[in-house]
């Protein structure tokens, strides 16, 4: 059954349906896409649909709880530039455990000029799924998507070339320590220098567990809008952390005391297909028929692991 579209808080039921439309169109692995909205009279609902393609097939399903980030930093985005303060609670129901946050758009607070450009990011590549064309990065672009990093609690390091002695670290006082000691590849080309061929990058988190990733998944939206107002493309590369493997053999990399949750090509912008399959507002506010997986095991993992806890 389709959910009804209404106003929620200070929004009007058209504000309501801006914000989702723009939720929808965060990135998604797959362009999966695995996430539906409800509206209630204060709140605007973001639920994980585990019935979408294969990110709920790993037990820590961590693409999906990114993806699902990715949403709500649109969401929260798009309100902003309303004139609204979204408020978020994560996990607001412990029996209802894909109901991963709700957005509470009740308090107004002027949009500040951060919040209108990124705003633009949001609209323009809901538009068009592109930002303009770059020739190459720009010189300050490595320290800006650290920035936007660091605003949604996360980090973010620069990953050097296979077996090259580099200095890595991210500028937050807990970001990954510096190093230089010579680097694994982890199965992926890379560079450690800024050039036309981009900048291999990883996000990371802290904590372990369903709030971190989602927090990344906000970091990871931000990190792309960041890229995309400067003319340039941040594309996930999931494959790099495949594998449990390969997720510890980089936070080892990184000093051991911290979460990385994604890997990141930056680069200059390229040419997307306009038409990339985004759902229309009917579909963002239906519940999927059957209720698939549900992330409440999650709760119960070891951080990082994939792995339930026992014994508890």
């Amino acid at each position: 059954m389709t959910g009804a579209l209404q106003p929620v808080g200070q929004l009007t039921a058209d504000q309501v349906g801006a914000a989702v439309l723009a939720a929808g169109a965060a990135a998604s692995l797959h362009n999966s896409q695995p996430w539906w909205f409800r509206c209630t009279p204060d709140a605007v609902e973001l639920h994980a649909d585990t019935t979408k393609a294969d990110l709920a097939t790993g037990l820590d399903q961590r693409e999906l709880l990114l993806a699902c980030g990715a949403a709500l930093f649109n969401l929260r985005t798009t309100i902003r530039t309303l004139g609204v303060d979204p408020g978020v609670r994560f996990l607001p129901d412990r029996n209802r455990p894909n109901l991963l946050a709700t957005v509470h758009p009740v308090t107004p607070r002027p949009a500040g000029s951060a919040d209108r450009l990124l705003g633009a990011a949001v609209a323009q590549l809901h538009d068009d799924g592109r930002p303009a064309a770059s020739a190459s990065l720009p010189v300050a672009l490595p320290a800006q998507l650290r920035q936007a990093a660091e605003a949604e609690q996360s980090w973010l390091a620069t990953l050097p070339s296979a077996g090259r002695p580099v200095r890595t670290t991210t500028g937050a006082s807990r970001g990954p320590a510096s190093s230089s000691v010579s680097s694994p590849s982890f199965g992926l080309p890379g560079s450690s220098t800024q050039d036309k061929a981009g900048l291999l990058t990883a996000v990371g988190t802290f904590t372990d567990g369903v709030p971190a990733r989602l927090q990344a998944g906000q970091a990871l939206q931000r990190i792309l809008l960041t890229a995309a107002a400067e003319g340039s493309t941040a594309t996930p590369v999931p494959h790099a952390l495949a594998t449990t493997a390969r997720r510890y053999e980089l936070r080892e990399h990184l000093g051991g005391a911290l979460w990385p949750q994604a890997v990141l090509h930056v680069g200059p912008a390229i040419a997307l297909p306009a038409d990339v399959g985004r759902r229309d507002l009917t579909s963002l506010l239906t519940p999927p028929e059957t209720d698939g997986l549900t992330v409440a095991a999650l709760g119960r993992l070891r951080p990082g692991s994939g792995m339930p806890v026992r014994g508890r």
